[in-house]
């Protein structure tokens, strides 16, 4: 009798749905999101470094605070937020109980690939026993007077639920430095036209 119950016994990994609340596709790709998020974030804090000739330059992003119209739920929220430039995703800690204006004060810092002039914003109210909920986003173009070097601190409008750029407004502080290699080759080229111009 023992025996009989020892080979209906599982032997293996666990499959990676196993004791999962939701099955939902979505849900399962922002869990996956998260868990790169923490992975390229942990990198990041213990300086792994990955810069190649492909980079722009250094993006200095500060995510301050946000004012929302809206509570979602019965308590108060617990919002944070998720930014994407290029392909790196950051994320801030959770503002508890920030409900419709949390603060977070986070800066990161993320390399700006060429070609890259954008990033995708999201915030997300955590849950303790369901999917954390989508709150509000953006799409935000870098202002090129941020490319020439200059500080914004601005607050940009956000869209959720309440429709487009009506879920209220995020603040971040933007700052911008050219790459080492890109000012190497400007230096030579102005060296050069000098040169040029010169004889």
């Amino acid at each position: 009798m023992a025996s009989d119950r020892r080979n209906q016994v599982m032997v293996g990994d666990l499959p990676d749905d196993f004791l999962r609340v939701s099955s939902d596709p979505t849900a399962q790709q922002i869990a996956q999101d998260e868990r790169v998020a923490q992975i390229l974030q942990a990198q990041q804090q213990a300086g792994v470094s990955f810069v190649t000739g492909n980079i722009a330059g250094r993006l200095s992003i500060t995510i301050v605070t946000a004012k929302l119209t809206k509570n979602y739920g019965i308590t108060k929220m617990d919002p944070y937020c998720r930014i994407r430039v290029g392909h790196a995703v950051f994320e801030t800690p959770t503002s508890y109980n920030g409900a419709k204006i949390p603060r977070w004060n986070k800066c990161v810092q993320c390399y700006l690939p060429v070609g890259v002039d954008s990033m995708y914003l999201e915030i997300f109210d955590e849950r303790s026993f369901t999917v954390d909920d989508r709150i509000a986003w953006c799409h935000i173009t870098v202002p090129q007077s941020v490319l020439n070097g200059e500080t914004l601190d601005d607050w940009y409008p956000l869209s959720g639920r309440q429709g487009e750029e009506k879920e209220g407004m995020i603040n971040l502080v933007l700052t911008f430095t050219v790459s080492a290699a890109i000012l190497h080759m400007l230096a030579i080229i102005t060296f050069c036209m000098f040169v040029f111009l010169s004889s």
